[in-house]
């Protein structure tokens, strides 16, 4: 399981949930999951992306979910242009076989 990485001064209501699935090639679970813990998020939290993990699926194995927390829309858009800008989020991508064949991203937002 992955550890949470939340700043600990997060507003007690986020505008905007990011709900990212991921499916893996089979056989790639095992080392994006190390992966995640040593590169991505070390990164997200010396960025001060709001994470509280990864998890993956008991009835289909290949897929991984996650989910950051916003403020605002403003605040996700500077958030992934501050990541992709990022130059050891850019390194740790140069020459990466990704195992993920398929993404999905979903934006939600709280109705009660």
């Amino acid at each position: 399981m992955t550890e949470a990485i939340m700043t600990g001064d997060e507003p007690e209501h986020y505008a905007l949930l990011e709900l990212r699935t991921y499916r893996l090639a089979a056989g790639k679970r095992e080392a994006f999951e190390q992966r995640l813990r040593e590169v991505t998020l070390p990164i997200y939290a010396r960025l001060g992306l709001r994470c509280d993990g990864f998890w993956a699926s008991d009835d289909e194995p290949l897929l991984t979910y996650y989910t950051l927390y916003w403020t605002s829309q403003a605040e996700r858009e500077d958030g992934w242009r501050r990541l992709l800008a990022d130059p050891e989020f850019v390194a740790s991508r140069e020459g990466y076989d990704s195992p993920v064949i398929e993404s999905t991203v979903q934006l939600l937002r709280p109705i009660v």
